[in-house]
């Protein structure tokens, strides 16, 4: 937790950007394959929530990891990626109950997919997650640290 907000601001920006982007792709591949007009303008969704869906989750997350064990990163890579996935469903699915119980609604449920387990789980997307757990394990050794150095010396 040395480096909290420097994380946080990291971590939120990256995810809100990817997230940006993914949907940006994503309503056009819709469009596309309903034979719709593509938007060229590449609007996208996102949600406020992200803030604290993503910047907390990767820093929590990590800070547990340094925490209480030590040896994570010694793991082989196929398990490190599984532990990713289930770590990331786990809190998408907490926050996503959390959400819907203060707001009456949850900004990613997955009413339309038939993978969808508890509205807020789409196992559609492991894959994504597994190699985003990798993007966000290599921003954390590598990144950070660097950005840590620049800013606090």
């Amino acid at each position: 937790m040395r480096y909290f907000f420097l994380s946080l601001l990291v971590y939120t920006t990256i995810a809100l950007a990817i997230e940006a982007a993914f949907t940006s792709i994503g309503f056009q591949v819709l469009a596309a394959c309903r034979r719709q007009k593509i938007d060229w303008n590449l609007p996208s969704k996102t949600s406020i929530w992200g803030l604290p869906v993503y910047g907390l989750s990767t820093v929590v997350g990590f800070w547990i990891i340094n925490e209480f064990t030590p040896g994570f990163f010694d793991l082989a890579w196929p398990i490190r990626g599984s532990i990713y996935v289930i770590v990331i469903y786990a809190w998408e699915l907490s926050w996503g109950l959390f959400i819907e119980n203060l707001t009456g609604q949850c900004p990613w449920e997955y009413f339309r997919s038939s993978l969808r387990i508890f509205r807020y789980i789409n196992p559609f997307y492991v894959p994504l997650w597994f190699i985003f757990g990798f993007l966000i394990e290599r921003i954390q050794l590598q990144l950070i640290p660097h950005l840590a150095l620049l800013f606090f010396g």
